[in-house]
């Protein structure tokens, strides 16, 4: 691990300390109400070397929004008080300091596919899980497939078992937040049930550690943090619902990739796909394999994934971009 990475805790809460020593209210309130961590984003290979980092800031909402016209000015004046400490570390250098909000417990994903009319998906859930299901909803409505949630899209004065039956014969996948007390509750299971006998996606989410039970029994649950669900967390149910759509989706994470780890994270994820994927998915991953840093100087993705993926599919770039990716691999040992 980098000396500033490992030291990165007490770095930022030494500048914590200078802020309020210094009586920059809005920096030390933004430093003592985010969550801070720094993120290689870039390398000079002049005089011996140097690594080049970017500080993020998540604010919580209400600190954000109050500071949020003056945000450039507090990032800069983070920075000056951040700099002099970094002359204890030569090789490190700080280009950015980036105050952004902290998701609301999802993390969103970009409108990237064109919504079908088959693109319907049933939410079973209970009752004291609604705030997780809306979160769902929201993931989902990133990336156009419409969801249904029985507690908020029902109108008080309809006959809501009528309506459920509906809204489950229309749907083309069935989402159910499993939990112990969705196994108690005879509706949600009778809902489950229904969807079981229409041969639709299934696609269960285990809150707590449940496991499928009843009609459901027969598929694999996907274990989620019920703080934060991720699109990760429906991507093995959508990849049998329309494999080429979630393939999209996933080069899209990979594209979209803001840090080394979470490009290597959001890598793994079209790993097992690789062979899958048609002609043009497989240039669309190149390009954005090429156009983003983040990607293409992860170690784990310059020493492994890409080598691999040039070997085999380095002919679809042009010869340009193809020499660019080999000589980045090469410069963490990776073998084109």
């Amino acid at each position: 691990m980098d000396k500033i990475i490992e030291d990165f805790p007490k770095i930022i809460n030494t500048v914590t300390e200078l802020t309020k020593i210094s009586g920059l209210n809005p920096e030390y309130e933004i430093l003592s109400n985010s969550e801070r961590h720094i993120e290689q984003v870039d390398s000079d290979n002049w005089d011996n070397g140097t690594s080049i980092y970017n500080i993020y800031l998540l604010a919580s909402i209400e600190t954000y929004s109050q500071y949020e016209q003056h945000l450039k000015e507090i990032e800069d004046r983070i920075l000056s008080k951040i700099n002099p400490i970094l002359r204890n570390y030569p090789n490190s250098a700080l280009r950015e300091v980036v105050i952004t909000p902290r998701l609301s417990q999802i993390q969103l994903s970009p409108q990237i596919l064109h919504k079908t009319k088959d693109d319907y998906a049933f939410i079973s859930y209970q009752v004291d899980d609604r705030s997780i299901a809306g979160d769902i909803k929201r993931i989902l409505d990133g990336i156009n497939i419409e969801g249904f949630l029985a507690h908020e899209d029902i109108d008080v004065s309809e006959e809501w078992q009528n309506k459920i039956l509906e809204e489950i014969a229309k749907a083309s996948i069935f989402i159910c937040l499993l939990s112990k007390s969705y196994l108690g509750s005879a509706w949600c299971m009778q809902e489950s049930g229904i969807a079981t006998f229409r041969n639709i996606t299934i696609i269960p989410l285990s809150l707590d550690g449940t496991i499928p039970n009843g009609f459901i029994a027969k598929y694999q649950a996907t274990k989620i943090d019920k703080e934060r669900p991720r699109l990760q967390d429906l991507l093995p149910g959508l990849l049998k619902y329309n494999k080429l759509k979630s393939l999209d989706i996933v080069i899209e994470l990979i594209g979209a990739s803001r840090s080394f780890r979470g490009a290597e994270e959001n890598f793994e994820l079209i790993l097992p796909y690789v062979d899958d994927l048609t002609e043009i998915q497989m240039k669309n991953l190149l390009d954005k394999i090429r156009k983003n840093g983040q990607i293409h100087h992860a170690s784990l993705c310059a020493n492994k994934y890409i080598p691999s993926l040039l070997r085999k599919y380095g002919s679809l770039l042009p010869a340009e971009d193809l020499n660019y990716l080999k000589d980045i691999c090469k410069q963490y040992d990776g073998v084109v």
